[in-house]
C-alpha cells in the first residue's frame, strides 16, 4: 500500500518521504525538505491560532530529527484542531463584543467537546457539514494510523507486519545465515519498527494536518469576519 500525503495541493509520495528523510533534514544537498518545514513554520491562523506555538515547536522537533517527539506533539495538535473547530463553529463569531468575559467565552463550548473523545468529535464535525465525507474517512485513518497507535503504545497494522533482517552464526563456523523476522515478538524490534515509521512518514502526517488546519480556519474565518 503506498502512502499519499497532501500538503497545499502537492501530493508527497511515500517514496518521496523516504528518500528525503534518508538523506537527513540538516544536509545541504536537501533542500526542498527543510524549505517544507520553514513554510509549515510560517503557517499564518486567524481563527485557529492558538494552535501556531504547537506548530512551531513540532517544527523545531523535525529540524533536530527528534521524530517521536514531534509525533507526540502532532497527535495533540490533531485532537486540538479537532475540538477547537468545534468550538469556533458552535461559538458561531461570538466575540467580547456581544458582552463576554476573555476569561470565559468560550467556556460552555470547551468544556462540551473536552469531554469527548476523538473519534466523536471527528463524527460530530461530519454531521455538522464541516468536513465532507472523504474528509471524514481520512482523519479517521489518521487517527487509526498515527494518533491512537503513536498516543497509546500500541501498533498500528504496518508495524504489526512489518519485518526484519536477522543474521545468525555459531562459533567456530564462517557461515552468516539470513533470517527474516517478524518484529512485534522483541521489544527491541517493535520499537525500533515505530521508529523507522514515524522516521519515514511523520513529516507527510504533520503537513497533512497543517494542511486541514488551515482549511478549517479559511471556514471559520466566514463566521467571524463582521
Amino acid at each position: 500500500m503506498t502512502f499519499i500525503f497532501n500538503y497545499k495541493g502537492k501530493n508527497f509520495t511515500e517514496e518521496e518521504i523516504v528518500q528525503r528523510i534518508n538523506a537527513g533534514i540538516s544536509t545541504e544537498s536537501e533542500k526542498s525538505i527543510r524549505l517544507l518545514i520553514m513554510n509549515l513554520s510560517n503557517t499564518q491562523l486567524n481563527i485557529l491560532k492558538p494552535l501556531l506555538p504547537d506548530i512551531q515547536e513540532i517544527c523545531d522537533c523535525l529540524f533536530l530529527q527528534k521524530y517521536m517527539a514531534a509525533i507526540t506533539l502532532t497527535n495533540l495538535l490533531f485532537e486540538t484542531m479537532v475540538k477547537l473547530t468545534l468550538v469556533y463553529n458552535e461559538a458561531n463569531g461570538r466575540t467580547l463584543d456581544d458582552g463576554y468575559e476573555f476569561e470565559n467565552i468560550y467556556e460552555k463550548e470547551l468544556n462540551k467537546y473536552g469531554k469527548k473523545n476523538l473519534g466523536e468529535n471527528i463524527e460530530t464535525l461530519y454531521k455538522k457539514n464541516i468536513i465532507t465525507s472523504e474528509e471524514h474517512d481520512r482523519l479517521i485513518y489518521l487517527k487509526n494510523s498515527f494518533r491512537n497507535p503513536y498516543s497509546h503504545g500500541s501498533n498500528n497494522k504496518y508495524v504489526e507486519s512489518a519485518t526484519t533482517k536477522l543474521y545468525e552464526s555459531h562459533l567456530g563456523s564462517n557461515e552468516i545465515k539470513e533470517n527474516i523476522a517478524t518484529v512485534t515478538g522483541n521489544p527491541y524490534l517493535l520499537l525500533d519498527a515505530r521508529r523507522t515509521f514515524i522516521r519515514q512518514y511523520g513529516l507527510g502526517y504533520f503537513a497533512e494536518i497543517v494542511n486541514y488546519i488551515t482549511t478549517l480556519d479559511k471556514d471559520l474565518r466566514k463566521l467571524y469576519d463582521k
